[in-house]
């Protein structure tokens, strides 16, 4: 019986090995990705905290960074119908076509680790994110 080997990975951690959640961009890691989503929202209830959302304007700009397969965007589309929602990711192969994706949501490529690029500073009246602290390098967000 032969061996199955781990394909590379696409990201790499300060020791050296690599994004431990492979994003090879298979059926799996999408499906990994959505049962963690389902998963954080079944445990705490919510996808905005209900005292941020009463703070928000009624149109607001919210963004997503590492969105994914937007599973989170395209939630909260539907509860929050007049927000604009942008997503961030290094790789956007697991989002959805922007055609299969509600019109207040737009994808956008962007690398975490490098400078905020000069139209999203100060744009967002909510920017979301989970779980990055496993990418950063030396506990330290900047490049």
């Amino acid at each position: 019986m032969k061996a199955e080997t781990t394909p590379p990975s696409d990201w790499t951690l300060s020791d050296g090995h690599g994004y431990i959640l492979n994003r090879d961009r298979s059926h799996a890691a999408a499906s990994r990705l959505n049962l963690q989503y389902y998963l954080w929202k079944s445990a705490l209830g919510y996808n905005i905290h209900p005292s941020i959302l009463r703070s928000l304007a009624p149109s607001p700009l919210i963004a997503d960074v590492a969105c994914g397969t937007c599973l989170w965007l395209i939630d909260v589309s539907h509860q929050h119908p007049t927000a604009h929602l942008d997503g961030f990711d290094l790789d956007l192969r697991q989002a959805p076509h922007k055609n299969w994706l509600p019109q207040n949501i737009n994808v956008h490529y962007c690398d975490i680790l490098a400078d905020v690029p000069e139209y999203a500073v100060e744009k967002y009246d909510y920017i979301h994110t989970r779980l990055l602290v496993i990418v950063m390098q030396n506990q330290d967000p900047k490049p």
